[in-house]
């Protein structure tokens, strides 16, 4: 569970996985300080942070449901750190990984913001090229920063990055496009994320 009582002890020990042979009560297995509400459950591979159901207290102190880890949770919900608007390569470093739901806010806080790094003054395909790169970039970023690596070997087996030329054949045959309506729609759909996969992680509006 977590919430404001967790100590920094335990909380620093979640999601850490240690052979049944390793364990040692006080050292890495609770109770590690008297009053200790810890447990340990089993781990499956390298879906570490997935044993059971986990829950945290919200602002109005209901139990709600969570796939956060001890430190992410704190960052998001009790010192309020914007992890979405941090770069790539500083998310990398300050985490193992992380849940489904910080990963995706991650990808739509960037994705929204792709015409922003884009010069409005190249010609239209100039444009859309550079769009797609970079949407391209940031789903597998995102992937990559997922703690749940079994799921996003899925991701990328069932859903992987197309090609320029997959998605300009996907614009103009399936959707009946000219070639420079298919180039102005990867342009312009570039900062629209998946509404489906949005409200399945609790983010509907991308918000």
């Amino acid at each position: 569970t977590l919430d404001r009582r967790t100590c920094a002890r335990c909380g620093n020990k979640d999601g850490e996985v240690y052979p049944l042979s390793e364990l040692n009560q006080g050292e890495n297995a609770p109770p590690l300080h008297p009053r200790c509400r810890c447990t340990i459950i089993a781990s499956f591979g390298e879906d570490r942070m997935r044993g059971g159901q986990r829950t945290a207290k919200n602002d109005k102190h209901e139990r709600v449901p969570i796939d956060m880890d001890y430190w992410e949770w704190k960052k998001v919900y009790v010192e309020k750190v914007s992890l979405e608007s941090k770069s790539y390569e500083e998310l990398k470093g300050m985490h193992a990984g992380y849940s489904d739901t910080t990963a995706r806010r991650w990808y739509i806080y960037h994705d929204k913001r792709i015409s922003e790094q884009i010069e409005s003054s190249l010609p239209m395909e100039e444009k859309a090229r550079q769009a797609f790169e970079l949407r391209n970039q940031y789903r597998t970023q995102t992937r990559n920063l997922m703690i749940n690596q079994e799921a996003r070997r899925k991701l990328d087996r069932e859903h992987p990055n197309p090609t320029w030329e997959e998605i300009l054949k996907h614009k103009m045959e399936d959707k009946g496009m000219s070639y420079e309506q298919a180039i102005k729609d990867i342009y312009e759909t570039s900062t629209k994320s998946n509404a489906k996969v949005n409200k399945s992680l609790g983010l509907e509006g991308g918000k």
